[in-house]
């Protein structure tokens, strides 16, 4: 998936999940993103807690926190960030401040390595790695 098809399918307020593989569908029934208010997540209620946002991605000069600028968009590292860990992920508006992505850890994860060592090209690389020859 390309930096732009990544955009597009973000929509705000639209949960979608990344799979191990790296492929991109949305969150299934039941999965709810949070809120965002000043730059503050709020958490609870349908869309339940471990919603983190994603942080040092504006391009805005000498700002490293998770707000966006209104004219920047998810690509680049963020896109390459989001395609090479699973889990669920929302692109989220706060007030006229901007936007944000949150994402949370997602129960389906590759039972090797539950996702962290996992590349989509190479598949689990965690033998490797226990085997000292990182």
């Amino acid at each position: 998936m390309s930096d732009m098809d990544l955009n597009n399918v973000m929509e705000f307020d639209h949960v979608i999940e990344v799979h191990v593989d790296g492929s991109v569908t949305d969150a299934p029934t039941g999965i709810w993103g949070p809120e965002l208010c000043d730059g503050e997540l709020l958490q609870g209620g349908t869309a339940g807690t471990g919603w983190t946002l994603m942080n040092g991605y504006s391009g805005q000069y000498n700002y490293r926190g998770p707000i966006m600028h209104a004219s920047e968009f998810i690509g680049g590292k963020m896109a390459h960030d989001i395609l090479s860990e699973p889990g669920f992920y929302v692109a989220l508006t706060d007030n006229a401040d901007g936007w944000a992505v949150a994402r949370k850890d997602s129960e389906r994860r590759c039972a090797a390595c539950g996702g962290r060592f996992h590349n989509p090209t190479w598949g689990c690389i965690r033998p490797t790695l226990a085997e000292g020859t990182s």
